[in-house]
């Protein structure tokens, strides 16, 4: 919240009011919201072959579940198990005081001064970064997938910002990572999150540019990428935080970078349907505020008269999971490839 002494400072340009917001947010592309009502509950899991299970096939080329006159039809079963998630609460709150707002509203071009509306923001924005955050942190823990469905690769060899190296091949690492994805899961990935670092190296490697040099800009990412490369739709990760400690020289990075602090890049699935029997990689289960009964984010005013002013608090109550898991619970519904731009 601005103090007195920056609101009364004379040389505030009329109409001119600059915020910094971070509106490149990735994770609601990752872990789509999936409202709840419930702070904690189950949910049912299917069987991931129960629907792709043939018959076999007898000696004679023909499906086992042929019946002949008078015999009875072949009995299946498909089986069903459980999950369990637990929504969290997280919150922050900001005070306006009485004596702010009637400064601001005395203070020349106090139109671009709103505290309540600043302060909203403010809330909205760090609850957004915090979800961002911590999808990001799963996205990126390698040891959250089975062998199958990760790779690193090596500096100056494997990686993509290694241009001249015959064994830098990203169209090969995205084509291994869609045939983790498909024999684990048993559905064909249709999405690529990149963090922005990971894109732009991937658009200058020779064999991309090779791809692209004949596609128009309206065609390509902010990038370079095709928007949608390989049968995968392209998702750019570029929201950035500030890494250093609160009164030192800002410095910033990227918030989508894996357990090593390694930028990346992820191939997975996720269902164009987000209602029941849907299959993601992962989902964002999002609680109603017990007082506001709003599920995501919540901004709630209330009074504190000690003080001489209104807090306004901004809470979430969510859980980020990925819900495609083998029987290890590690994540098989997409394929993490690490080191991009070693």
């Amino acid at each position: 919240m601005p103090t007195l002494p920056q609101l009364q400072v004379d040389a505030f340009l009329t109409g001119i009011s600059i915020a910094y917001m971070n509106t490149e947010f990735a994770a609601e592309q990752v872990f789509p919201d999936l409202p709840v009502d419930a702070r904690s509950d189950k949910y049912w899991v299917y069987n991931r072959d129960a629907f792709l299970r043939t018959s076999g096939l007898d000696s004679n080329g023909k499906s086992k579940s042929l019946r002949k006159d008078g015999g009875v039809a072949n009995v299946i079963e498909h089986a069903l198990s459980s999950d369990q998630y637990y929504t969290e609460n997280y919150a922050h709150r900001e005070l306006v005081t009485d004596a702010v707002v009637r400064n601001a509203a005395a203070t020349p071009g106090s139109s671009m001064i709103q505290p309540r509306v600043d302060a909203t923001l403010q809330l909205s924005a760090r609850l957004a970064m915090d979800k961002e955050e911590m999808a990001a942190y799963k996205v990126g823990k390698t040891s959250l997938y089975p062998t199958a469905n990760k790779v690193t690769l090596t500096t100056n060899t494997t990686s993509w910002a290694a241009y001249t190296s015959a064994t830098s091949l990203p169209l090969n690492n995205i084509r291994d990572g869609k045939l983790a994805v498909r024999r684990s899961l048993l559905r064909e990935p249709n999405t690529a999150l990149y963090t922005v670092d990971s894109a732009q190296v991937l658009a200058d490697h020779p064999t991309i540019k090779d791809l692209v040099k004949y596609t128009h800009q309206d065609a390509l990412t902010s990038a370079g990428l095709p928007k949608v490369l390989r049968g995968l739709t392209t998702v750019e990760a570029a929201a950035q935080k500030i890494t250093s400690n609160e009164g030192a020289a800002n410095t910033s990075g990227n918030i989508w970078v894996d357990s090593s602090g390694y930028n990346l890049a992820l191939i997975f699935y996720k269902s164009p349907e987000t209602g029941p029997r849907s299959v993601h990689f992962g989902r964002t289960f999002c609680a109603p505020n017990p007082t506001t009964g709003v599920k995501g984010v919540s901004i709630r005013p209330y009074r504190d008269e000690a003080r001489g002013g209104e807090w306004l608090e901004g809470d979430m109550t969510i859980d980020i999971k990925h819900i495609s898991v083998d029987d290890s619970s590690l994540a098989i519904g997409g394929y993490l490839i690490s080191g991009t731009d070693l």
